[in-house]
């Protein structure tokens, strides 16, 4: 990262404005201060990549005395002085914190007491550079300044302080050349000036943390599309350049987005706060690789560019795994909860985000079976959190796959206790507990009361323990005496019992009977009967229930093998499980095999064997890969060419680089990274490195 000390650039100024009121009845005996005024002047300079700032903070003191105040400071922020409203300087001194921080402790000349405000204004600058900074980025035509803590570009208070409750009005302006077009959290109003330039005006009116309000992109190239509901009560735009984004996908995706933001609302009886959601698509190739996939807050949601985005794909709006924007949007309609995991909180918000797709999306029934399948497989999938080897009831394993089942486990209480009573839980869980967190006891007392006899047996097996069920089913048909048949079905629980209803559905001819067992021993046998000769019979074919599949263990594997390559640099355990996956399934029956392929061919270069690395590669290439890994064959082929490279042999490689860009560009939605990598050595010549290697792709 460069660092810099530049003037104020007068053309396009950035203008913050914090206004908190004093509550003194809320204030604790642990709070030292409250901010009673908060300004930004930011301004940017696109062709340097940079800006310079200065902070106004009004700031009341809330204890006896006052000697010295500190800030916290982002370590890409260069402080330059902390001045009075006179312009006299304040003595300050300067120590970079372990987490990366620095913390300015600024000396104040007459000790401050109680009830006394100091007036501070902070003058700092910074270069933000897309190919060198993660998270945020100005290039000539386009900028992105999140509001993460891991890229704030404003200073605040440090922690030690123990500021008030959170502001409960925060206002963003922004000043930039009519050129461009700017996207925040927060309802906006604009004004166009004869000088050339429009003052951006975005506000919050309810009490939110600073972090939420500031988060902001703009550029010279966005056009906007508009979804306006009937009643007008849900406004929604998306912002886009048209050379990185096809239009008609954007039309399509402005009108699922209005879809679903109607049918959150109708179901959680809570309509958005906000009139006005925006969201925006920003960045191009050479920042998407850099910049964090999305980023979301009080109604606006910023995501990065893709290459998939330029041609008209529909296979990107289809699943809630693929659409970040329908996931993002249902957090809008979360229900606060005080689990310190993401069980619900991230669970409730994808169950709402799936409850859509599966309901009133344009999907169809092998959609929806897909979609509760991918839903599965991301609950069951350790990626990326610990190898599989290490033992599934190792304890991190057993708390990431608590986190990772919430949208399921919602499913399935949806499943057992019917959608019309789960919808009047909801009903009544967002009437309750509309502005007091709810914890997870308090969401099973709900159900129970609808459902009207304890769910213990549901969550201390489906939401507290770690584990999953494996059935094994087989079925047996005779015909009876009377001219019917008889269907025996032999339902097997592998390891530990779980209980829970199960469907079995019958198909024949002329109709399809569905029966409901109960599963609730290790070894159970059910019999029907029905008027047609079946011509199957299948167990929760619609994938109601959570368990392992056998196509979703032998991805575990070859996930788990990528695991102990990334994270832990453990070629030995990561070739164990690429060669366990590629042993289990010889015929590629489950679509696993390419990524076992693909890490084998890594673990070989790092080991300096090329005439294995092209083996494994080419046969990667070769097979058909299982989602969401759809990118691996395709990838294969440039890393192949990779390896070709290594071995002087350019030529080649470009002929496979342009072979994966093909293959790629045909299925754009799952092999983006493949055209994004493709491209880039098609321009320019690979360097290898240890740590590319060990790298996911």
């Amino acid at each position: 990262m460069k660092y810099f000390a530049g003037a104020l650039v007068p053309w396009l100024i950035f203008v913050l404005s914090v206004s908190v009121p004093i509550h003194a009845q809320l204030q604790t005996v642990s709070t030292i201060a409250e901010i009673e005024h908060y300004s930004l002047h930011l301004s940017i300079n696109d062709e340097r990549h940079s800006f310079s700032a200065e902070a106004q903070m009004v700031v009341r003191l809330m204890k006896d005395s006052l000697a010295t105040i500190h800030f916290s400071f982002n370590k890409i922020l260069d402080f330059n002085s902390a001045r009075d409203s006179a312009g006299t300087e304040f003595s300050r001194k300067i120590t970079t914190l372990e987490d990366g921080t620095n913390d300015v402790a600024v000396s104040i000349p007459d000790t401050l007491h109680r009830g006394d405000s100091l007036y501070v204004r902070l003058l700092y600058d910074a270069e933000i550079d897309s190919p060198l900074t993660a998270s945020a980025f100005i290039t000539d035509g386009n900028i992105l300044l999140p509001s993460d803590r891991g890229a704030l570009w404003w200073p605040i208070l440090s922690p030690e302080m123990n500021l008030s409750p959170q502001p409960s009005e925060i206002a963003l302006t922004v000043t930039l050349p009519d050129s461009y077009a700017a996207v925040s959290s927060g309802k906006c109003d604009t004004l166009h000036s004869p000088g050339g330039t429009v003052e951006w005006r975005f506000h919050h009116t309810h009490t939110m943390s600073p972090t939420n309000a500031f988060l902001l992109c703009a550029s010279k190239e966005f056009i906007e599309k508009s979804f306006v509901s009937a009643d007008s009560s849900i406004q929604l735009s998306l912002y886009f350049a048209p050379m990185q984004f096809n239009s008609e996908l954007a039309g399509y995706l402005v009108h699922q987005l209005g879809m679903a933001a109607e049918f959150l609302s109708a179901l959680t009886f809570r309509p958005s706060e906000l009139s006005h959601l925006r969201f925006a698509v920003i960045g191009d190739e050479v920042s998407a690789g850099n910049i964090d996939e999305h980023t979301s807050n009080d109604g606006a949601f910023i995501l990065q560019n893709s290459p998939s985005f330029t041609v008209l794909d529909s296979s990107v709006l289809q699943l809630s795994a693929d659409n970040l924007w329908v996931h993002d949007l249902s957090h809008l309609f979360s229900i606060a909860s005080v689990d310190s995991t993401y069980w619900f909180n991230e669970g409730w918000a994808s169950y709402l985000s799936a409850r859509f797709f599966l309901e009133k999306a344009d999907t169809t029934e092998t959609q929806r079976q897909h979609e509760r399948l991918r839903l599965m497989a991301g609950a069951l999938d350790f990626y990326p959190t610990y190898p599989l080897s290490a033992g599934r009831r190792w304890q991190k394993n057993e708390t990431a796959v608590f986190s990772r089942k919430g949208a399921y486990v919602f499913l399935m209480l949806e499943y057992l206790v019917g959608r019309d009573l789960f919808d009047g839980i909801i009903r009544t869980m967002y009437a309750r507990y509309r502005t007091t967190p709810i914890t997870i006891p308090e969401f099973q007392k709900l159900c129970e009361d609808a459902y009207g006899t304890p769910l213990d047996w549901f969550f201390n097996e489906w939401v507290y323990r770690a584990g999953f069920p494996e059935f094994v089913f087989s079925s047996d048909t005779a015909p009876t005496a009377r001219g019917s048949y008889s269907v025996k079905m032999h339902i097997l629980q592998r390891g530990d019992v779980y209980i829970m209803p199960a469907d079995v559905v019958i198909t024949a001819a002329a109709r399809t009977v569905t029966r409901r067992t109960f599963l609730q021993k290790q070894d159970q046998i059910f019999e029907f009967v029905v008027s047609e000769k079946p011509l199957s019979v299948e167990l929760d074919p619609d994938y109601k229930i959570l368990r392992w599949l056998p196509r979703l263990r032998l991805v575990a594997h070859a996930r788990t093998s990528e695991s102990y390559r990334v994270f832990d640099h453990d070629l030995v355990n990561s070739e164990k499980e690429a060669l366990l996956t590629l042993q289990l399934d010889p015929n590629n029956l489950t679509g696993s095999n390419p990524l076992a392929l693909f890490s084998l061919g890594k673990i070989a270069v790092l080991r300096n064997d090329l005439v294995k690395a092209e083996s494994y590669f080419r046969q990667a290439s070769t097979l058909e890969s299982a989602e969401p890994t759809g990118y691996i064959p395709s990838l294969s082929l440039v890393r192949l060419g990779n390896v070709l490279e290594m071995e002087e042999r350019r030529e080649e490689s470009l002929q496979l680089y342009q072979q994966a860009l093909n293959a790629a560009e045909r299925i754009p939605a799952k092999a983006a990274i493949t055209i994004t990598e493709a491209r880039k050595y098609l321009d320019g010549k690979f360097i290898s490195s240890e740590e590319f290697w060990y790298g996911k792709y």
